[in-house]
């Protein structure tokens, strides 16, 4: 019985073999570890006595989370073909990646039976992370004409890490996001 399951896993593509781990992994984490409390890493701490801390354990199914959504960018990036499909994958790759993270929290905090309610002021991030990575492309475009004269270097290719860095730096500096509804602080996330 395993033998014939093996020989037939071992028939399929690498597309089919990835997307069946990246669709267990996903199962393990979401599914029956953050919203249930009885994925493998449960498992292995109930063998163990309950010797690993609750932190640890929904910490290592928050990683095994991402690492499916990156091997299902991996997917995108490898297994499928050059063509139109492709580029527009790898072109919403990132945005995926944000999703996942986004369902990763919510079911972290299904488990725990209790919501979360993020509101973020995007014109004023947009407007703020615009602002500087242009000031900075600027000032990036200016170095690169004055140092590729003397053939010393090129930082027009930074453009890309800045509107990233000063996306970063606009949320840090803004102290409030203009939530609609203040709760009280909720403590630690523990089991």
């Amino acid at each position: 019985m395993l033998q014939q399951i093996r020989a037939n896993y071992n028939q399929l593509s690498t597309l089919n073999k990835r997307l069946i781990l990246a669709l267990l992994l996903f199962f393990d984490s979401l599914f029956l570890g953050l919203s249930h409390g009885n994925g493998a890493l449960n498992i292995l701490d109930s063998i163990l006595l309950d010797k690993l801390p609750t932190d640890l354990i929904w910490l290592l199914q928050f990683l095994e989370s991402l690492f499916a959504g990156f091997l299902v960018v991996k997917i995108f990036f490898d297994d499928i073909p050059k063509g139109s499909i492709k580029t527009f994958a790898m072109f919403i790759s990132p945005l995926l990646m944000v999703g996942i993270v986004f369902l990763t929290i919510e079911a972290l905090l299904q488990g725990l039976d209790t919501r979360a309610t993020i509101t973020l002021d995007l014109i004023s991030i947009s407007t703020g992370t615009l602002t500087w990575a242009s000031t900075y492309l600027a000032i990036a475009i200016g170095l690169t004409l004055t140092y590729k004269v003397q053939r010393y270097g090129n930082f027009a290719q930074s453009e890309f890490f800045m509107i990233g860095m000063y996306l970063g730096m606009i949320m840090v500096w803004s102290d409030y996001f203009f939530p609609l509804y203040d709760a009280p602080k909720d403590g630690v996330l523990t089991w």
